[in-house]
């Protein structure tokens, strides 16, 4: 079974108030390829372990079952008298079928807002968002309460429905930033907001300490009769020059999601660049909903080989997540970070490659489990791409694959380079053999599949 969070459930209720742009490393089978550097980096930005168990106390039987009527039938012209004689009670009573979920033992499908932290974002300080007070939430129900609140800051649980982030008429439509100490949560399954994210500078300083988790995050369809002001160059340029559905940038840190389901960015779906630091993606899953979509580069991490300002940064965790439909690259592509993936599922049917170490990055690549199909039967997706290791600087990659199964282009489990960080932090593995079926389980699987369980 996969690891989930350690969690204290007091009880469960229904809640009724309740790549950030384009490295350029695009392989020959790709579409046109663009510039190294990223768009959006080069300008100013204006703009559990276990689920619950069932209940392991069943009925005991009746020890003491009722006593058979030893008397024979009366005769046929007189009627059976009733068994008047009670049946005796159980020695032991039946346990009552709403036993409470002990502390530690969440119930199926559910999440609550005292799970543990996981990964990269547990570190230094941790991250605890907008605290797990439900009598000071937030509670959205509609688009005016969503506007409002996103305005704001602290705990923010959101109801099923569809949410707007910002006027997508608007042609210089940037998103919403988000402010430090933040979280915002779906109370279930349904929960879709349409737009983009930015969690980045706010106010001249770095934003810090947001979770987000159990929505979907729809990105809009790329702007294609205008390109920065100019004529549309193509598709592939009108998308790589577009929207990330998420960007975390500008030394933003301590950040934490989980089960997001990230569908349709512009650019990338999940883009980390420009000294972000301190970030967990656990249970979430990253798609497209066209197998034809231009630019469909899901995660970056770092925007260009000279992206000074992340040196030493993008400490990043990917943890039980699944890359599907629609991915053809970056699963995640990266630079200058430490990054650790582990326990993940890859379906796409169009990659070109999954994992892309590149300039000055050390991975560690843990048990997970690729069932994917190339984009060009003629030409493989391979698991590890080393293709953009060519830096004149000499600032090599490092990796170290283990444990990782499945049919994408090996070999799978390698090693390169010497210099690959210790973890620091906590977590347990599964056999990659068993990532498929906790990752794509109804029961809170990856993406938004949850039920926030409330006091």
């Amino acid at each position: 079974m996969l690891r989930k969070y350690p969690i204290l459930l007091i009880g469960l209720t229904a809640f009724v108030l309740a790549c950030d742009g384009d490295d350029g490393a695009v392989l020959s089978n790709e579409p046109p390829p663009s510039a190294d550097e990223s768009p959006s980096d080069d300008t100013s930005t204006p703009p559990d372990d276990t689920s619950t168990p069932p209940d392991d106390t069943s009925t005991p039987p009746d020890d003491t079952s009722t006593p058979p009527d030893d008397k024979p039938t009366p005769p046929d012209d007189k009627p059976t008298p009733p068994d008047d004689k009670p049946t005796p009670p159980d020695d032991k009573p039946t346990p009552p079928d709403d036993k409470p979920t002990s502390p530690d033992e969440p119930e199926a499908g559910t999440i609550s807002l005292n799970d543990s932290v996981p990964g990269w974002a547990s570190q230094e300080g941790g991250t605890t968002g907008g605290g797990t007070d439900v009598t000071s939430a937030t509670l959205v129900t509609d688009q005016t309460e969503f506007e409002a609140a996103l305005a704001g800051s602290g705990l923010i649980l959101i109801q099923p429905g569809n949410y707007e982030i910002g006027d997508p008429t608007d042609p210089d439509f940037g998103g919403i930033r988000l402010q430090s100490n933040t979280s915002i949560i779906g109370t279930a399954p349904g929960v879709i907001l349409h737009g983009n994210l930015r969690i980045q500078t706010q106010n001249d300083e770095p934003v810090s300490n947001v979770i987000l988790r159990n929505f979907e995050l729809r990105g809009r369809p790329c702007e294609l009769e205008d390109c920065e002001g100019r004529p549309v160059c193509d598709a592939f340029e009108a998308c790589r020059r577009g929207e990330d559905a998420l960007i975390i940038r500008d030394g933003a840190h301590h950040i934490w999601i989980d089960h997001v389901d990230i569908v349709d960015g512009q650019d990338g779906n999940l883009d980390a660049t420009q000294g972000a630091d301190f970030i967990t993606a656990s249970w979430c899953q990253f798609r497209y909903t066209t197998n034809d979509k231009p630019h469909a580069f899901s995660n970056l991490i770092a925007g260009s080989d000279n992206e000074e300002a992340s040196v030493g940064k993008l400490r990043i965790t990917y943890m039980n997540s699944w890359w599907g439909d629609g991915v053809t690259e970056r699963m995640p592509r990266g630079r200058f970070g430490k990054v650790h993936v582990f326990n993940n599922y890859y379906s796409s049917q169009v990659a070109d490659y999954l994992i892309g170490p590149g300039v000055d990055i050390q991975m560690i690549i843990e048990n997970n489990f690729t069932e994917i199909a190339p984009a060009d039967p003629d030409d493989p997706a391979v698991f590890i791409n080393d293709g953009f290791d060519n830096d004149p600087e000499n600032r090599p990659s490092a990796y170290r694959a283990t444990g990782n199964e499945g049919n994408a282009v090996g070999p799978l489990n390698k090693e390169k380079g010497d210099d690959i960080f210790d973890i620091p932090y906590d977590y347990e593995l599964v056999l990659a053999s068993e990532v498929k079926a906790a990752v794509t389980s109804e029961l809170c699987g990856a993406g938004s599949r949850c039920t926030l369980a409330t006091e």
